[in-house]
């Protein structure tokens, strides 16, 4: 899927469903700190935290570390 229409779809699902009240809401991205997670960001700004879910591989800590690096920058960004 083009990251054009990601995007779009990230969008419509959070802007355009009729979620009601919610007190969580799970999202699963591919690993990374690509444009999913910065638009999700920007699209919930009330946003509390994030989960990060990992399997133990030193590969998958690299991943994670920068998640959590970009995580952090974000809020800081946002707030």
């Amino acid at each position: 899927m083009a990251l054009t229409l990601k995007i779009k779809a990230i969008q419509h699902f959070i802007s355009e469903v009729a979620w009601g009240v919610l007190d969580y809401l799970f999202i699963e991205l591919p690993p990374g700190t690509g444009d999913e997670p910065l638009s999700i960001m920007h699209h919930i700004p009330d946003m509390d935290g994030v989960i990060i879910v990992t399997m133990p591989s030193e590969l998958s800590e690299a991943v994670v570390k920068k998640s959590v690096v970009f995580a952090k920058e974000m809020f800081q960004l946002l707030v």
